[in-house]
């Protein structure tokens, strides 16, 4: 059987390695040969050709017949777990397929991605280290099980993307909160927020200090949520304190999925039904006295 490799370009990627192994999605490989893709003038623009032939960083993987994922699941994990640990302008626009090996010059078919993760600027970093990428490999296997075997989990890991994928600020706002509610909600009493906060603050952290202080943060950080949900967002006029805030919840929902996925036991523990996940998150809230406001 011919073998078939998927290759993607990764614009803007900047790392001074070579090669990085990806367990169960593929490899960072530098291409340091000329590449040719002339051939696809009628996918790609001329800027596009010249774009992604000076492109150095191409993530080559291929599809195994034993597994369920396909290649745009392959590609969204490897670009989540990207802007969770570090977030740059790295995007892929275009996958490519060759039957004759991991060359691009060679694809004999190519696809445009329509869906771009849209990158905050005030916390893009310039470039990938190697530490960054062996931080993602310790993330790979319980986020792909999510994308696998999971429905509670992977439907929040949706409203994740959708809010990467989102460029209005209060649409990507509403998304991480739903990401947040998705992940940590057992009950549907009265009292939400402050649920949330004390749930969110001792999954993340351990230290009395600063689980308090997390706990302030995500009830702040709610409170815009509910003024954008409830039509109580008109006093929300300055552009880039809005960003600020913006950029704060994401952090936060960051630190969220990092503690999820750190540890294979918290995921299953969180894909459960209700009953089971208030025992879960009980036993980890015990002795944590939040205010009362």
């Amino acid at each position: 059987m011919t073998e078939q490799y998927e290759l993607a370009p990764l614009t803007n990627f900047v790392w001074d390695g070579t090669r990085f192994e990806l367990p169960r999605i593929g490899a960072i490989q530098r291409l340091d040969l000329p590449i040719h893709l002339e051939k696809f003038k009628k996918i790609l623009s001329e800027v596009e050709i010249q774009r992604l032939s000076a492109c150095p960083f191409w993530l080559v993987f291929r599809p195994s017949a034993e597994s369920n994922l396909q290649p745009a699941a392959i590609l969204f994990v490897f670009q989540f777990l990207l802007w969770l640990v570090v977030p740059t302008r790295t995007q892929i626009e275009f996958r490519f397929i060759s039957t004759d090996g991991a060359d691009p010059t060679l694809a004999n078919r190519a696809f445009r991605i329509l869906d771009q993760f849209h990158w905050l600027e005030k916390i893009v970093q310039e470039r990938v280290s190697t530490g960054h990428l062996e931080e993602i490999r310790r993330y790979t296997d319980n986020l792909l099980w999510i994308v696998t075997s999971s429905e509670r989990l992977l439907n929040s890991l949706q409203l994740t993307y959708s809010g990467i994928t989102s460029l209005m600020w209060q649409a990507r706002f509403i998304c991480f909160s739903a990401t947040m509610e998705g992940l940590l909600t057992y009950s549907s009493e009265p009292g939400i927020a402050k649920r949330l906060a004390g749930s969110f603050a001792c999954l993340v952290d351990r230290d009395p200090e600063r689980r308090l202080r997390l706990y302030h943060e995500f009830r702040r950080l709610y409170d815009i949520r509910s003024d954008i949900a409830h039509g109580r967002a008109n006093h929300l006029k300055q552009p880039e304190k809005n960003i600020e805030e913006l950029i704060a919840y994401e952090n936060l929902v960051r630190l969220l999925w990092k503690s999820i996925l750190a540890e294979p036991t918290t995921a299953r523990e969180l894909e459960k039904p209700d009953k089971h996940r208030r025992t879960f998150i009980h036993s980890l809230t015990e002795g944590f006295r939040p205010p009362e406001s």
